[in-house]
């Protein structure tokens, strides 16, 4: 901070900066938990994984850009662009009425996410000597840990209370606070910077090679590796990525400086948040959802010889997850069908065990009915 601010506007600029951060962090596990119930009423189980990956695409293609502009010109200017834009782009989500509109929706808000997640940890700098920032950005990691914790228990309240609708318009309230927190706590740093200075041709490379990568491996899930699909978006990928590796070793003012690889201070903490992003996002709820709706054959997955895991069972007996009625549950974890022993023929043996008919009494759900394509 400069040095005429008060110790009361370092705390409220910190506590706005914070509130941003958890705006992003608690919206990637908050809809997670409401997906299914938002796949069975606007009825677009194709598009259920997209939700999830249309965020993801516009949300890393952002955050390289935005962080290089946060350096040139001021990183609020970019937060507040970054928090306003997410807060609309949350409303929309909520007035979704079918799933491409919710897909599209999310894609801006993945773009605005991006912005704020750039611009929150690198406004540390304006906002904290050198000596200070590490025990601060070990302060805003917790917010993650927080983020993990909170939202799949408000998004259950809120799915279950209000509605699948105010798991985003919740992001509303909490915004604004945040937003006129930074407004008129956090200090403008000036920047020299000009429009030309940007490097237009690495920004364009680099949403070429990020944007094929990223749908490539969304399409993994129902499409082989070597398909012409994947393959023909991975070559562009990687050709686009060279050519923006050749680009940035020549511009006066890269995107992504690739000398700082050299640094270990800089390389080790680059690998070790790769791998913690893999561990992050590997159980993501929406895409685990998926795999419990979805056979790989494409077909609902079988209800009768499978664990429920704690989301399938519904808050109220006799209610599922998406509205519809269901079998009441026994123990409430499984269906009653799936306690009892099965019965035995006049040898004494199990009858046949055939994985594509559902066993004697057992009753598929009425929602996996509805969400079968």
């Amino acid at each position: 901070m400069t040095r005429s601010s008060s110790p009361t506007q370092v705390v409220l600029a910190t506590v706005g900066v914070a509130l941003a951060l958890l705006l992003a962090a608690l919206d990637q596990t908050i809809v997670g938990v409401a997906m299914p119930r938002i796949v069975a009423q606007l009825h677009g189980l194709s598009y259920y994984a997209w939700v999830t990956t249309a965020y993801l695409i516009t949300s890393t293609a952002l955050v390289p850009v935005a962080g290089k502009l946060g350096d040139m010109f001021g990183r609020k200017p970019f937060l507040l662009v970054g928090m306003i834009g997410f807060i609309a782009a949350s409303a929309l989500c909520g007035i979704s009425q079918n799933m491409v509109e919710l897909v599209l929706f999310r894609g801006l808000q993945g773009a605005f996410g991006g912005v704020l997640f750039a611009s929150t940890f690198a406004v540390l700098a304006d906002v904290f000597p050198p000596a200070q920032r590490a025990r601060m950005s070990g302060l805003f990691g917790a917010v993650f840990g927080l983020s993990s914790v909170v939202g799949p228990t408000l998004g259950g309240f809120l799915t279950d209370g209000p509605g699948w609708r105010w798991v985003f318009y919740v992001n509303v309230p909490l915004g604004v606070a945040a937003a006129l927190l930074v407004a008129t706590q956090l200090p403008y740093v000036r920047s020299s910077a000009r429009l030309r200075d940007i490097d237009w041709l690495g920004t364009g490379l680099l949403f070429a090679g990020l944007t094929p990568l990223l749908i490539a491996l969304s399409m993994t899930r129902d499409h082989a590796w070597l398909s012409t699909q994947v393959m023909g978006l991975l070559t562009l990928a990687a050709v686009a990525l060279v050519a923006f590796y050749l680009i940035e070793r020549r511009v006066e003012h890269p995107v992504v400086p690739f000398q700082l690889f050299k640094l270990n201070v800089f390389a080790v903490p680059a690998v070790i948040s790769f791998f913690s992003g893999i561990g992050d996002r590997g159980p993501d709820p929406a895409h685990s959802n998926w795999s419990r709706v979805q056979s790989p054959r494409g077909h609902p997955r079988h209800h009768h010889h499978r664990r429920w895991s704690r989301c399938d069972v519904p808050a109220h007996p006799g209610r599922d997850p998406g509205g519809f009625a269901a079998p009441a549950h026994r123990g409430g974890h499984e269906p009653a069908h799936l306690l009892e022993k099965p019965r035995r023929d006049a040898r004494n043996r199990h009858p046949r065990f055939d994985p594509d008919q559902p066993a004697a009494g057992a009753v598929q759900p009425a929602w996996s009915r509805r969400l079968a394509p």
